[in-house]
C-alpha cells in the first residue's frame, strides 16, 4: 500500500470565512490597507479569529515572534503550518 494525499488543512480558508461573517468584509484583501505596518487591520482580525471558536483550533499552525493576545494586534508571524492527511491506496 502507497499512501495518497487524502486532504489539506490550512487556516487561510477559514479565516476569509471568518472575515465575511463576522467582520463583514466582502474583500479580504482589504484587511492589509493603511496602518503603519503597511498591514491595515489584518493583524487585529488574525488575533480575533484565532481567539474565537471559529479559528482556535488554528493557533496550533501558528509560531508568532511574541505572544498573541486578544484585543492587541498579532505579533509577526515567524512560521505557519498546514496540516495534511493521508490514506493507504492499494
Amino acid at each position: 500500500m502507497r499512501p495518497q494525499l487524502a486532504e489539506v488543512e490550512f487556516w487561510w480558508t477559514d479565516l476569509k470565512q471568518f472575515l465575511a461573517k463576522k467582520k463583514k468584509v466582502k474583500d479580504w484583501r482589504t484587511a492589509f490597507i493603511g496602518g503603519d505596518d503597511g498591514n491595515g487591520m489584518f493583524r487585529y482580525y488574525l488575533t480575533d479569529f484565532l481567539t474565537k471558536k471559529e479559528g482556535g483550533e488554528k493557533k496550533s499552525m501558528f509560531l508568532f515572534e511574541g505572544e498573541l493576545v486578544c484585543g492587541e494586534p498579532a505579533p509577526r508571524i515567524s512560521v505557519t503550518y498546514l496540516r495534511t492527511f493521508a490514506k493507504d491506496i492499494s
